[in-house]
């Protein structure tokens, strides 16, 4: 019944007149100039002169339109933006949504134009109808219109067809029509950056954003479009209300109440509430909960390794078994030498020391792969594992996974000596057929 009687209403409004939307243009889109082999292009007109002396403010000799220079030209170039007109119809609400377009290009005259497409319809209960012309439905882009359509209900069943009828104006018209109730909620025109019917009817439904608009704080208003106020953090922010606490930046806002919840602080009290530097205040509790997680970090650590080096003694027995033959093989060039780990434990050692998985990931359970570490006076340089069966190198890695500068002396260095690992490996498979 509501679609139908809005509809009719709609049929009957004026269109949209030629100086609002010369108005839209010009509080939309800057005039502009580009500047190409020592001329000025005026963007707006398509004059083209050569300047004299370089100056600060460039006005076009023939339009006189103060003009801005370009960023990024390409040979043609189209901006789309939207403004917003308000009225008051039959008791409705009605935001009517005007899309302006404009085309620039070097000796062109500026091509700009307007249109109507999307109407608001929002009583006074909040509850909204829309009305648009129709959009391309294949089109990548959301609001690609039809513009030979006519405008209709519209659904919004599809992620683009929502995202369509919540588009933004960038600005209002002045002197907006607007219904009482509105006004006594505190709006007075400017949506800021928000959808216009999201934020009416918001403002209809919803305490606490007639509170904050009431308030002017805005901020807290975009908190509660992108992620929504806790019932935690309201009683918190009544207090800034109160205070006249603007906080600059209510995502660090809501974070830093999330931390002081967390700490047990009182979050009824001014004094923590609404600190002189909230960047400071909230930075502070930041690292000393960074403290407590990486203790706890550290203590599950500790727990798992406990754990690991109780899996790996269960295994012990089974690695000795398989790898016993290998243990005494070793080799060096005299810069570095090459030594078989001959535990699970000295296993735990590399990759405590040069900081990978050697040992998380349980490399000393695999039957085909042989642990070798390399070392460089002594020290711990690269880890390598060969395969038994292939007889290759299958990794050879440094600390935190990183090559060392001896990492190709390495490699040359291990396949020099394969046929030193060959040996025992054939002598192993003698042994096991024979037993």
């Amino acid at each position: 019944m509501t679609q139908r009687l809005v509809s009719g209403l709609s049929k009957k409004l004026r269109p949209i007149s030629d100086s609002k939307i010369r108005w839209g243009l010009e509080h939309n889109f800057s005039k502009c100039y580009h500047k190409y082999r020592g001329h000025l292009f005026c963007l707006e007109c398509g004059h083209k002169w050569k300047p004299e002396l370089e100056v600060k403010q460039v006005v076009c000799p023939s339009c006189q339109a103060k003009l801005k220079a370009v960023k990024d030209y390409k040979s043609y170039m189209q901006y789309r933006e939207y403004f917003a007109v308000l009225q008051v119809v039959e008791g409705f609400q009605v935001v009517r949504m005007v899309c302006v377009d404009k085309m620039l290009k070097m000796n062109k005259k500026t091509h700009a134009y307007g249109k109507e497409v999307m109407q608001h319809w929002i009583d006074q209960k909040g509850k909204a109808v829309t009305l648009s012309i129709g959009a391309q439905g294949m089109s990548a882009s959301c609001d690609q219109w039809a513009w030979g359509t006519t405008m209709e209900v519209r659904g919004s069943t599809s992620y683009k067809a929502q995202y369509r009828h919540n588009i933004s104006p960038a600005v209002t018209y002045p002197r907006p029509e607007i219904l009482p109730i509105f006004k006594r909620n505190g709006f007075k025109g400017d949506f800021g950056h928000h959808s216009p019917t999201m934020f009416i009817t918001e403002l209809l439904r919803n305490s606490q954003m007639e509170t904050l608009l009431k308030a002017k704080q805005h901020g807290f208003i975009d908190l509660l479009f992108s992620s929504g106020i806790s019932h935690k953090m309201w009683p918190s922010i009544k207090i800034c209300i109160r205070n006249k606490y603007f906080p600059k930046d209510s995502k660090i806002y809501a974070d830093y109440i999330d931390l002081l919840i967390y700490f047990n602080k009182d979050i009824r009290n001014a004094k923590f509430v609404c600190p002189k530097n909230l960047k400071a205040a909230h930075d502070v509790l930041m690292n000393k909960k960074r403290k407590i997680d990486d203790a706890l970090r550290r203590t599950r650590d500790i727990e798992r390794k406990k754990e690991q080096a109780i899996k790996a003694k269960e295994n012990e027995e089974k690695f000795l078994k398989e790898k016993a033959p290998f243990f005494n093989i070793r080799f060096s060039d005299g810069v570095i030498e090459v030594v078989v780990l001959d535990s699970i434990n000295e296993i735990m050692k590399e990759g405590d020391t040069l900081k990978h998985c050697v040992f998380t990931n349980q490399y000393y359970a695999k039957e085909d792969s042989l642990i070798m570490s390399a070392r460089v006076g002594g020290e711990r340089t690269e880890t390598i594992e060969l395969s038994l069966s292939k007889l290759q190198v299958v990794q050879c890695r440094g600390r935190h996974n990183i090559s060392t500068e001896y990492h190709d002396q390495i490699l040359n260095l291990v396949k020099s000596n394969i046929p030193k690992i060959a040996k025992v490996s054939r002598a192993v498979k003698r042994t096991a057929k024979t037993t």
